[in-house]
């Protein structure tokens, strides 16, 4: 258990560093949770999700909220999608066996997490050869280029479409006998 030591101390050297160099007390720094997504065994614990506090050893009592340790060892994680009641279960059950699906093969218990089936297709493109990996590098510039001048098309019509309006709106103003100075204050123009 001596890596559990390493990650405490890690943690509460973090702790203190985000004080810094300030005046602020103790009572100022917030609640640290730390998160540890292992691929293998490291508790003698049954469950894959094992949470920690620090308590007194004699009778159980929490000392503090203010540390919380969550361990997950995918390897723990059932075969079976029965057990999954939450985002942490259908998350754990997709890490732990990622690698043996596809986009397509998604069982339904994760496929119904549109958030999982997004990093189903990015962790797909990490299995793509050299030449592959150079055809999606190549569509995915292709689409964001295509998405930039839409979006540039977009803002010059919406450029385009206010000097229009406002060109109209000095023209009517015109044809209703304003003054030049009142047309240019009100449509912003400076030409007319």
């Amino acid at each position: 258990m001596r890596a559990l030591g390493i990650v405490i101390m890690k943690i509460a050297g973090l702790r203190v560093h985000f004080l810094g160099a300030s005046s602020d007390s103790y009572s100022s720094l917030q609640k640290t949770i730390g998160i540890h997504v292992l691929n293998f065994s490291l508790l003698d614990e049954v469950k894959y999700h094992n949470v920690f506090h620090i308590v007194n050893k004699d009778n159980g009592k929490k000392f503090s909220d203010m540390l919380e340790l969550h361990y997950i060892e995918l390897p723990k994680v059932p075969t079976d999608f029965s057990y999954i009641l939450n985002t942490l279960d259908r998350w754990s059950a997709f890490l732990a066996r990622a690698e043996k699906y596809t986009a397509t093969t998604l069982p339904d218990a994760l496929s119904s997490d549109p958030m999982i089936c997004k990093a189903m297709e990015i962790f797909e493109t990490t299995r793509l050869d050299d030449s592959d990996r150079q055809t999606y590098d190549a569509r995915l510039k292709w689409l964001r280029d295509e998405t930039s001048a839409l979006e540039t098309r977009y803002i010059r019509g919406k450029i385009e479409g206010k000097i229009e309006g406002k060109i109209e709106t000095a023209q009517a103003m015109d044809a209703a006998g304003f003054d030049k100075e009142t047309i240019r204050k009100i449509t912003g123009l400076d030409n007319w």
